[in-house]
C-alpha cells in the first residue's frame, strides 16, 4: 500500500494549482515539467476542467437556471416547497442524487441527516434558499467540488439533485 506523505500532497495541490486555475500556457507546463508523476492527473484534469467550463457558459443562457456563484454555482426548481420558510439550519434531513457528468450515480440516500459544514462549498451554497419540500437540481463547478483532490476523476462538475425535507433539527 502506497501511503502519501503530507508534503507530497502539498506539493501536488501546489503543482495543480499553478498549472490549471492560473492558466499557465500548455506547452510551457509540458516542457516544465513532462517528468511529473502528476501529468497524467493534470492532462485529465484540464481536459475535464475545459469540459466544465464549456458546459458552465451553456448554462448561464439557459431559461429557468439560477446562478449563485459567479457563474460556478446553478440551480432549477423541480418542485417548488410547500413551506414558505427557507432553509437557515445547518442540520437537515434531505433526499440527495450526486451523478457526474457522464450520468453515473456517485452517491445517492433518502431521509439522510447531513450538517452542511460537512459537505463540499458548493452543495451547500447550492441549498441556500430551498424551502421544505423544494427540489433542486443543483450544478457544481469543480472549483466549488472536489477539484484534483479526489479519488473521482480529476476536476469534473458535479450535479445534485436534493429534495429538502426538514430543516429545524
Amino acid at each position: 500500500m502506497v501511503t502519501t506523505s503530507i508534503l507530497q500532497k502539498k506539493e501536488r495541490l501546489k503543482f495543480y494549482e499553478n498549472l490549471i486555475f492560473h492558466e499557465t500556457p500548455y506547452f510551457f507546463i509540458y516542457q516544465k515539467n513532462r517528468q511529473s508523476p502528476y501529468m497524467h492527473d493534470f492532462l485529465e484534469g484540464k481536459t475535464n476542467l475545459n469540459e466544465a467550463n464549456k458546459f458552465f457558459e451553456e448554462l448561464k443562457n439557459k431559461k429557468n437556471i439560477n446562478c449563485l456563484n459567479n457563474k460556478k454555482l446553478y440551480y432549477r426548481i423541480i418542485e417548488h416547497g410547500k413551506k414558505s420558510t427557507p432553509l437557515l439550519q445547518k442540520l437537515v434531513i434531505i433526499n440527495y442524487s450526486i451523478i457526474s457528468p457522464i450520468g453515473h450515480c456517485l452517491s445517492t440516500q433518502s431521509n439522510v441527516i447531513i450538517n452542511l459544514e460537512n459537505t463540499i462549498l458548493g452543495f451547500q451554497q447550492g441549498l441556500q434558499g430551498i424551502k421544505i419540500g423544494e427540489t433542486r437540481e443543483i450544478w457544481i463547478h469543480p472549483c466549488l467540488a472536489y477539484g484534483f483532490e479526489t479519488s473521482l476523476d480529476k476536476c469534473i462538475y458535479l450535479k445534485a439533485i436534493v429534495t429538502l425535507i426538514e430543516s429545524s433539527l
